[in-house]
């Protein structure tokens, strides 16, 4: 299990510095971190503290074994430059998250009918070995941003693919019987202490994701009204809004002519929609 996690690992690592998506999918097809996620997901089901506590630990060596690979293959590589393949990975988005709650559904399916595990959990370890290389090219360089950031897409993946398992286990009736469970005092911390530790950046992330949600629809809105033009001449839009720091707006738009406030009188607007003043970079 170990050796399998250094080399996915180390091939998820290269594959992110070199920004080749096929070698960032041969590290996928090779990690082994299905077996304990899902342990964690039945312990969770059957409120399972030992089970859960076993499961946690083998999730956490692999973890480690992940991030220290990225760092010495990023310490080693002549190649540092933030690659798309590595920006893509350094926050969690809501498409990430539904590609964690779906795969860990279709895992948890698959497991419990017996049907194409293996395959179901190659598809689950996919979001998890690349944001762990991220992690370590992260810390190989210096940037905590993308550490932190590849960090938290880390946890809140393994945390949805966890609790899809729970939920899949419990209402098929695949998880132990609580009446056979040995619940002790130790156990029942142990499994709350899991629960918070997963469940906090899963709701962290939720917010976020909707809150920017929520300004992508404001700004779209706005800058239809105040350039007089259709949603289908919106290019481009993207909007962020990390939990610490200012909003950023970054569209391009065409537009039968050039507004030339255009830019400040948006920024103003949104300002007064959401409180604090964003960074607006549009282009006509």
């Amino acid at each position: 299990y170990m050796l399998m996690c250094a080399l996915s690992a180390a091939i998820a690592a290269l594959g992110l510095l070199q920004s080749s998506t096929a070698v960032v999918i041969g590290a996928m097809l090779i990690s082994p971190l299905m077996s304990p996620i899902a342990a964690m997901g039945f312990g969770f089901a059957s409120l399972d503290g030992r089970s859960i506590r076993d499961s946690v630990m083998v999730v956490a060596i692999g973890a480690v074994i992940g991030i220290v690979a990225g760092m010495l293959l990023t310490w080693i590589s002549p190649i540092t430059n933030a690659t798309p393949e590595i920006i893509a990975r350094t926050e969690p988005t809501l498409l990430d998250l539904a590609v964690a709650i779906f795969s860990g559904i279709a895992g948890a399916y698959a497991t419990v009918q017996q049907k194409g595990a293996t395959a179901i959990g190659v598809a689950i370890a996919t979001a998890l070995m690349p944001p762990l290389a991220t992690v370590g090219y992260g810390l190989g360089t210096a940037n905590l941003a993308f550490a932190l950031g590849a960090f938290l897409l880390f946890i809140t993946n393994l945390a949805a693919i966890a609790f899809s398992f729970a939920l899949v286990a419990r209402l098929s009736g695949a998880a132990r019987p609580l009446s056979h469970v040995e619940i002790t005092p130790r156990f029942i911390i142990i499994g709350l202490l899991a629960f918070a530790a997963l469940a906090t950046p899963l709701a962290v992330t939720l917010y976020r994701v909707t809150a920017e949600a929520r300004a992508y629809t404001t700004a779209s809105q706005l800058i239809e009204e105040q350039l007089d033009i259709r949603p289908v001449n919106i290019a481009q839009l993207q909007v962020k809004w990390p939990l610490r720091g200012d909003p950023t707006v970054d569209a391009v738009v065409i537009t039968p002519r050039y507004h030339v406030k255009a830019e400040a009188l948006l920024t103003a607007q949104l300002e007064q929609k959401w409180g604090t003043r964003p960074k607006l970079s549009l282009q006509q």
